[in-house]
């Protein structure tokens, strides 16, 4: 399976948020799955890519060129793609993906996974997305979202997402 993941450049202020990714990356390479992935080599996203090369899986990085120094793309990486856009950058990571997986990251991966959420909604993509809550760090975000459903601009049969709080709990449900 081709599992697209979003998560941060940096690796945040709790060292649980870099373990996720560790874990994460690990089970991928283990259970046989490829990555798909903003290309970064820093962060969040480094610490996924790697461990998912450490333990001989497959990784499809998809970057930019104008992030290529900025996320510094990883050089490990045997199949990298450079695009032009964020847009091309996306459509590829859509495009790619038998599943998406929201860890830990910044105000791209909002953007990244928001985008696929409404694109779910509206029937454009039929695949499961799961938005890893490690220690509570998207509380506020999956309040929100559910506040959709309770404020009736979501159907609580149409919830678009999973939530999960541990890459054990994701395993289970992708296994």
């Amino acid at each position: 399976m081709n599992i697209t993941v979003y998560c941060g450049v940096n690796e945040g202020n709790d060292p649980a948020f870099k373990q996720s990714a560790i874990d994460l990356g690990t089970w991928m390479a283990q259970a046989g799955h490829t990555l798909v992935y903003g290309g970064g080599g820093i962060g969040m996203m480094g610490a996924l890519s790697d461990a998912v090369l450490e333990h001989g899986g497959a990784v499809h990085g998809i970057i930019p060129r104008f992030l290529v120094d900025r996320e510094q793309l990883n050089v490990r990486l045997e199949n990298a793609t450079i695009v032009e856009t964020m847009a091309e950058r996306k459509a590829l990571l859509y495009g790619e993906a038998d599943a998406f997986i929201m860890l830990p990251g910044g105000i791209g991966s909002f953007e990244e996974i928001t985008e696929v959420l409404s694109q779910k909604k509206l029937g454009f993509i039929d695949k499961p997305v799961f938005i890893v809550n490690i220690n509570g760090c998207y509380d506020h975000f999956v309040a929100a979202l559910h506040g959709l459903v309770t404020n009736g601009f979501l159907d609580p049969e149409e919830s678009p997402f999973t939530e999960v709080r541990s890459i054990t709990e994701l395993a289970d449900l992708l296994s």
